[in-house]
């Protein structure tokens, strides 16, 4: 176990600036080491150990193993350790002939969406590479994608905020090269493409505002170039439809790419305590917290004054002070159904470009009154 611990040592390491989870990083590192087949059935270091040599917590060298055990490149036996499996022959993980590629902005942080990927792939006999851009730059998508059209069969593509790869993208499918947006899409385009059904998704939260007495309500979004946020406001403006009351333009605030946070959070203030809304949708989840600060800064009781709910959910959000009510994505399930999509591209199983809308989950909390 020596030359192991050594390799491991001495081998890649965890990037704390990295968007990719600890303990999905590991597991790369991890993998990369144990399909050495000079390692074949020797036992892996303890993970007490790994956690000394990798400097993570317990969790998330757990979460790493469990996942390689999962793959069948480690196996267990009981009060004796976790060894190194063999490779099956049919399957080349290093061979770029049976590559998928995920190309994802650093910004976004689905974990559950990028594992689910990397799952069924490997299920399907496909290894799965993943390659992080910034949202914003355009040139470092163009050029991810142009490496992974000539290294691999299929990618799945989240498009950058600007919307600006649109035209990239039709010519991208012109050339009939197998591939899946994933959360955007562009309505005018047929492709291949599994986001949330933002529409309903903001269509449901709203409603339920409106049926517990909430009439004048503001909508906090992100760029309306893109395709979600699109979604997202028809639904919001659709619910107030509904009810017979009318959108007014002076509750709805939607952020440009270049605005920094702090200018945000001062416009956001600035039309709560001009508006006094008696509730907030947030469009993009980061708004919640500046309507937390303001709400805070005003001496406003959440839900009391004003009334809370924010589309997409983070690890925490039911220990926020009230508790934070939120429109969940299905996270996994997208990542599910993107690689799904793709392999059966890939395989000639799929002719006609598709696109998957995916049912939200509205939970309700305390920051909207708790039912």
């Amino acid at each position: 176990m020596r030359n192991i611990i050594e390799k491991m040592s001495k081998g890649t390491k965890i990037d704390r600036n990295s968007p990719f989870p600890i303990y999905l990083q590991l597991r790369e590192i991890i993998k990369e080491i144990v399909t050495d087949s000079n390692f074949t059935h020797r036992y892996i270091p303890k993970e007490e150990e790994l956690c000394q040599i990798y400097q993570v917590s317990r969790d998330s060298v757990a979460k790493a193993i469990s996942g390689l055990v999962e793959e069948g490149r480690l196996y267990r036996i009981k009060r004796k350790g976790t060894f190194i499996n063999q490779p099956e022959k049919k399957e080349n993980f290093n061979s770029v002939i049976d590559q998928i590629g995920i190309v994802w902005p650093i910004t976004n942080f689905w974990d559950t969406a990028i594992s689910s990927m990397n799952s069924l792939a490997r299920e399907n006999g496909y290894n799965a590479k993943i390659s992080s851009y910034e949202w914003h730059n355009l040139d470092d998508e163009l050029k991810l994608i142009e490496e992974f059209k000539n290294t691999s069969k299929g990618i799945t593509i989240y498009p950058n905020c600007m919307g600006s790869d649109r035209g990239f993208i039709k010519k991208l499918q012109e050339t009939g090269f197998p591939f899946v947006l994933i959360d955007l899409y562009f309505p005018n385009n047929s492709v291949n493409c599994v986001t949330a059904d933002n529409f309903n998704g903001a269509f449901g939260a709203v409603t339920y505002l409106l049926n517990h007495g909430r009439k004048r309500i503001v909508y906090l979004g992100g760029p309306v170039y893109l395709s979600s946020n699109q979604d997202r406001m028809k639904g919001y403006e659709s619910a107030l439809k509904k009810k017979n009351i009318c959108v007014d333009k002076n509750l709805i605030f939607s952020r440009q790419l270049s605005m920094k946070n702090e200018d945000v959070e001062i416009l956001i203030k600035k039309l709560i305590k001009k508006n006094k809304p008696e509730a907030v949708f947030c469009g993009e989840h980061g708004f919640a917290n500046m309507c937390f600060k303001t709400a805070n800064e005003y001496s406003l009781s959440i839900p009391k004054d004003m009334a809370i709910i924010a589309f997409d959910s983070i690890p925490g959000d039911e220990f926020l002070n009230p508790p934070l009510s939120v429109v969940e994505q299905p996270q996994e399930e997208i990542g599910k159904q993107a690689m799904q999509l793709l392999i059966n591209s890939i395989e000639g199983k799929q002719k006609k470009p598709k696109k998957i809308f995916l049912n939200t989950k509205l939970i309700i909390r305390e920051s909207c009154g708790k039912a």
